[in-house]
């Protein structure tokens, strides 16, 4: 089993399309449930946490013929791990080494081979907690949590990072800033 771990730079550099895959032929093969720890450090609500993850899975899933992202269930113990997988899908809030990475998922499975047995089978997201994070209606200097999360849930549906400056406005462009991104399209 491999992993592919998505903080910048990394991704597709594919400039012909607004869309990319993490491994050819690699994808879910069941729906997975998840855990959502929503503990951080900028006093965002624990119950806004947790609906902005449940409502990012929802877009993804009402885009594909069958649902990628299982339920969620609140967890305030979970953890991320970078070095292995421990059949359960988690994101949350953490320290990052690299001050400069936004968010990072790690998505393990099985990507090369026989393409009939290349599969996802787990992934972990962290949102680094070195940004300020907020609603940016209310916070406009603050990271868009929701866009970010539906950025990187992408990852775990098996998309990559687009750095073509066209696709900007699609949700898997590789970039971000603080305030409101104009990610419209999934």
């Amino acid at each position: 089993m491999n992993s592919l771990n998505f903080a910048k730079p990394g991704g597709t550099r594919d400039n012909s399309s607004c869309y990319g895959f993490i491994a050819s032929g690699a994808r879910w093969k069941q729906t997975e449930n998840f855990l959502v720890n929503p503990s951080n450090s900028e006093g965002i609500s624990s119950s806004y946490v947790y609906d902005t993850f449940v409502q990012a899975t929802n877009l993804w899933d009402n885009q594909v013929s069958f649902d990628v992202f299982g339920n969620a269930s609140e967890d305030s113990s979970a953890t991320f791990d970078f070095n292995s997988t421990d059949n359960r899908n988690v994101a949350l809030f953490g320290s990052y080494p690299d001050p400069d990475v936004i968010a990072v998922t790690n998505v393990w499975g099985y990507f090369y081979g026989n393409p009939k047995t290349r599969e996802l089978v787990e992934w972990d997201m962290l949102v680094n907690d070195a940004f300020t994070w907020g609603i940016w209606e209310l916070t406009p200097t603050a990271m868009d949590l929701s866009n970010i999360v539906t950025h990187e849930l992408g990852h775990s549906a098996g998309l990559a990072d687009i750095y073509n400056t066209v696709c900007t406005p699609v949700t898997m462009y590789g970039y971000a800033s603080e305030g409101p991104l104009l990610a419209n399209d999934l």
